[in-house]
């Protein structure tokens, strides 16, 4: 929907820039399920919710919440992936013990 906005201003350069991030941007939300990590994924969603708040006060229509949105959603990802990092390393911590009895490996 973006990126389609953006092409018929007839601005290919940008349409095709903001096609490639939203690519990035929703492999880092596909990847961020296989961390495991609740908060992760939360974090995931929110810095997805502050790109599109972003986009569509950008490209499509002014909001009036538009500044208040992206701050809330984007500082909130950001905590929500700093808290992540423990959680991940405890998950991965446990499955690298849980494969290691599974193995037989003592």
């Amino acid at each position: 929907m973006v990126a389609g906005t953006v092409l018929a201003t007839g601005d290919t350069v940008l349409a095709l820039a903001v096609s490639t991030y939203i690519t990035v941007i929703a492999t880092m939300g596909i990847t961020s399920f296989r961390t495991g990590s609740p908060l992760a994924i939360s974090a995931a969603f929110l810095f997805i919710l502050s790109d599109s708040i972003l986009a569509i006060d950008r490209f499509i229509t002014p909001l009036t919440i538009a500044h208040s949105g992206v701050m809330l959603t984007y500082y909130g990802a950001q905590l929500l992936f700093a808290l992540s990092i423990s959680q991940y390393s405890a998950i991965t911590k446990s499955d690298t013990i849980n494969s290691t009895y599974k193995g037989g490996v003592s």
